[in-house]
């Protein structure tokens, strides 16, 4: 297991990553966002593996998992994890924004 570890990517907002190898292989893996808001630390966005497969947690939103069968079918883990990786980065601000926009309304 490489991991787990937490990486600062602005002032008060958190990734935390862990990878699962089995035989050199990505086995699992979990991606998890938060950040520092009002003083407390929330939940943003979570994308693991396990539960039964892959999905994504939107904690701006109140639907729980949504699974990602068709992402799973197409591609390995090792290039999901790269997927996520890149689609976190690109999108941490604007999902930071619409939770606390969520959390106002």
């Amino acid at each position: 297991m490489v991991g787990p570890f937490t990486a600062v990517i602005a002032p008060g907002v958190f990734v935390a990553a862990r990878v699962i190898k089995e035989n050199r292989e990505v086995a699992g893996f979990s991606y998890h966002l938060s950040a520092i808001i009002g003083g407390k630390r929330e939940d943003i966005y979570r994308v693991d593996t396990m539960h039964g497969g892959l999905h994504e947690h939107r904690f701006w939103l109140e639907q729980g998992r949504i699974w990602l069968k068709d992402e799973e079918r197409l591609y390995s883990l090792r290039e999901l994890c790269g997927i996520f990786h890149r689609k976190i980065n690109e999108n941490w601000e604007s999902w930071v924004e619409l939770f606390i926009r969520h959390k106002k309304g």
